[in-house]
């Protein structure tokens, strides 16, 4: 079985892929996760998708619509489909996790290609995009599997994304062949 890493500079976060864990369509059931110290995720929901985050190593923060959990090694979160969530690392040490994902989801292509463009120099550190039109486009063309749970910057994201689609940005970010 073939594994594949990925691994964001922009945001901290690596990611490992392993067709042992996927569906047989390739959808993600599941994927070790790391979150460097001081890394954060945005708020997000997963739309129809339930996730569960199994802490291995390190102390994961994350708040689940108002509640925050505190994690350690032997502890699990879960989000409900469409429940909006953040996590982040403010530990000194990197934290290690198991994620979950109920139904499966085709989330690799879209952190592969987030990590493209944190390579690239597209994102700033932290994650904020460098171009605001070029990154609302990605997130357009990613919406079925992941979209800010913020309504004002959803909001604003919608209406970049649909200039970005308008000037032709649809699909920019993919890796040239």
């Amino acid at each position: 079985m073939s594994t594949r890493e990925v691994f964001n500079p922009a945001t901290g976060e690596r990611f490992w892929f392993s067709d042992e864990t996927n569906d047989a369509a390739g959808r993600v059931r599941s994927l070790r996760y790391e979150l460097l110290p001081g890394n954060a995720a945005p708020f997000h929901y997963h739309p129809g998708h339930a996730q569960r985050f199994e802490v291995l190593a390190g102390q994961l923060h994350i708040r689940v619509d108002a509640k925050v959990h505190v994690l350690t090694a032997g502890q699990s979160a879960t989000c409900a489909p469409s429940q909006a969530h953040t996590q982040w690392n403010d530990g000194p040490e990197p934290v290690l996790a198991v994620e979950h994902y109920e139904p499966p989801l085709d989330i690799e292509p879209f952190f592969t290609h987030l990590a493209t463009l944190g390579e690239r120099g597209e994102l700033k550190p932290g994650g904020a995009p460098a171009n605001p039109l070029k990154f609302a486009t990605f997130v357009a063309d990613f919406r079925d599997v992941t979209r800010l749970a913020s309504p004002p910057l959803a909001a604003l994201v919608r209406v970049l994304g649909l200039i970005g689609r308008c000037i032709g940005l649809r699909g920019w970010y993919k890796r040239p062949r």
